[in-house]
């Protein structure tokens, strides 16, 4: 026994070291054994366990004299050495595992680990063990690992430099090796190169294994070969610094289609893409004044060619694409659209054509589905490696997506909001059209109850008021139904020529407005302009009897006399109707009219 426990907490325990010990040795039955070691091995019993632990620290605590009287003590007579270990582990009889299971009380007998107890706790006894060097505190004593345990949990080799990482991991590379393990592949990201030349051929590590080393010189002759077919979604936005706004969903959408047209099923589906762009194209026309309905009756007739052609083939979705076959043949007779230049779609037309396109992509989706592509409306955003050209995606696939979503979003709700504004109500209500989107919240609380987790769900604005009032000047927010917001810099449209062009009419449109506010008359001229209107009319028989009025009166016919050609009548026959009151008496019903 070295000492006893003197405190105890939840990863350390604290001992203070008997007389016999505080020389840092003792000598015991296995013999001379060091004692207060930073690094060393200590055990406590508890209960039917022995916790170990490894020393991380030694103290050296002063005592003094309660009587006050200086006696003749050394220093180690007036001192106390304490240790500090922090525990590791526990002995179930002689196998070592990590955790506890229970804490010693105060006062615990504390022993030194004897090399038997420490060869255990390096020594796994019930799996194979790698073997990786020697302790740093016994060095006679080897430090092996659970190899169960290694390749079943994440594991990190660090250090500085030059510490020994790359010996360590080759050391264990080595202990893998060295047992049977059937079906196993090790995996070496090389960076520096140090492997490749260890595991060659004719090295004995490459007889153990069958290596196969690609580079470290990119290229299809060294084997270090990636096609472009083979990257992910996200790894072609990464390489092609797409956008998140815009050209991001536009370039997934776009890789999809070429994807889809690389696989081996592809012949339905790039017809089922033919009529999604002609179905797009349509809408397009919807609002083309000069040649909707030419364009529309060429894509419709080129439509219903390609449908009618698959329809005779077959294959996996030929239950859809003869339903698709049926709306056509009901729908494009109905619309009955000419094939005539410079005309447009009428509204019935319009009405006809969207509630066909809509039952035609309702099939579609259903088509996709049964090709295992995804959702129809969108084309489906595929990570798997499906070869796909390169220079198709370029000139082809990737300008049809642009038209495609061009077209889509013109024909969407659409809100555009310009920044630089004060108008807090407007704010508001682009708020609320926006509505609400519903987040998830969670919060931690620490109480004398322990730590509870609360989790609560909240609709909050999609953009508040104040968000959008942040908006700069010469910046406009736009909102479309179908695609995602877009945060768009008004320079062209500021300092560009069409910018400057209005800017100039914004000019001319307010100088004008101030100048007819300056010629405009005078209130109260106004007010005694309608007053000897109404007098000169019989609309005002009292007027007589008020000496103020009479005044307003002479006013008001001297306004009349300046400005005749405002006050004349334009209505032929005022003065010879027949239902014209007498001077100083209202007409009936001429009141209310004169008002309204």
């Amino acid at each position: 026994m070295i000492g006893r426990v003197i405190d105890v907490r939840s990863t350390t325990i604290r001992v203070a070291l008997d007389v016999g010990a505080k020389g840092f040795t003792k000598v015991g039955p296995d013999g001379l054994q060091t004692v207060g070691v930073v690094n060393s091995y200590v055990m406590v019993p508890a209960g039917a366990h022995r916790i170990v632990g490894i020393v991380s620290g030694v103290y050296i605590s002063g005592r003094q004299d309660q009587n006050g009287r200086a006696q003749l003590l050394s220093q180690d007579d007036t001192a106390t050495y304490e240790l500090e270990a922090t525990v590791v582990g526990r002995f179930e009889g002689d196998v070592f595992k990590s955790g506890l299971t229970g804490y010693p009380p105060l006062h615990s007998p504390v022993h030194a680990a004897t090399p038997q107890e420490v060869r255990r706790i390096f020594l796994p006894m019930d799996g194979p063990a790698l073997r990786i060097g020697t302790s740093a505190v016994a060095s006679d004593q080897a430090v092996h690992l659970d190899a169960n345990l290694l390749l079943g949990h994440h594991c990190a080799v660090v250090g500085s430099t030059g510490s020994g990482k790359s010996c360590t991991v080759t050391a264990v590379i080595d202990g893998l090796l060295d047992h049977e393990i059937p079906n196993g592949h090790i995996v070496i990201f090389d960076i520096n190169g140090e492997y490749a030349q260890s595991f060659a051929a004719t090295t004995v590590r490459g007889k153990k294994t069958r290596p196969l080393v690609l580079g470290p010189k990119p290229g299809t002759s060294s084997g270090l070969f990636l096609p472009h077919w083979f990257m992910n979604n996200e790894e072609h936005l990464s390489m092609l610094r797409a956008s998140e706004g815009v050209q991001a969903p536009v370039l997934q959408r776009s890789i999809a289609d070429a994807r889809i047209a690389g696989a081996s099923t592809n012949v339905e589906m790039l017809r089922l893409q033919n009529v999604r762009s002609s179905l797009a194209l349509v809408e397009g026309a919807f609002t083309d004044s000069k040649g909707g309905a030419e364009t529309t009756f060429l894509q419709l007739a080129g439509l219903k060619n390609v449908v009618d052609d698959q329809v005779s083939v077959g294959g996996v979705c030929a239950d859809q694409w003869a339903k698709i076959k049926e709306i056509l043949d009901y729908g494009i007779p109905k619309a009955d659209v000419p094939n005539a230049k410079w005309t447009a779609l009428t509204p019935g037309q319009r009405d006809v054509l969207m509630k066909m396109i809509a039952a035609t992509r309702s099939q579609m989706s259903a088509a996709f589905d049964a090709l295992g592509m995804g959702s129809g409306r969108a084309a489906p955003d595929f990570d798997a490696p499906i070869y796909y050209s390169l220079q198709e995606l370029c000139d082809y696939f990737l300008p049809t997506r642009i038209q495609l979503e061009q077209s889509l979003f013109g024909l969407t709700n659409n809100i555009v909001v310009f920044g630089g504004g004060k108008d807090i109500h407007f704010y508001r209500e682009v708020s609320d059209l926006l509505g609400t989107t519903r987040i998830s919240r969670q919060s931690i609380s620490d109480g004398p109850g322990g730590i509870g987790t609360n989790r609560s769900v909240e609709d909050v604005p999609v953009l508040r008021p104040e968000h959008i009032r942040l908006i700069p000047e010469r910046q406009a927010l736009v909102v479309a139904e179908n695609a995602p917001p877009i945060l768009a810099k008004l320079r062209r449209c500021v300092d560009g020529r069409a910018g400057k062009a209005l800017l100039q009419r914004l000019a001319a449109a307010r100088t004008q407005v101030a100048v007819d506010r300056h010629a405009q008359a005078d209130p109260a001229e106004r007010t005694a302009a309608a007053l000897a209107y109404a007098h000169a009319h019989g609309l005002g028989g009292h007027i007589a009897d008020d000496p103020d009025a009479t005044a307003v009166k002479a006013v008001g016919e001297a306004a009349v006399a300046s400005h005749p050609h405002d006050h004349a009548s334009n209505s032929p026959g005022d003065h010879d109707r027949p239902d014209t009151a007498p001077t100083g008496a209202p007409p009936a019903n001429t009141t209310k009219e004169w008002f309204w």
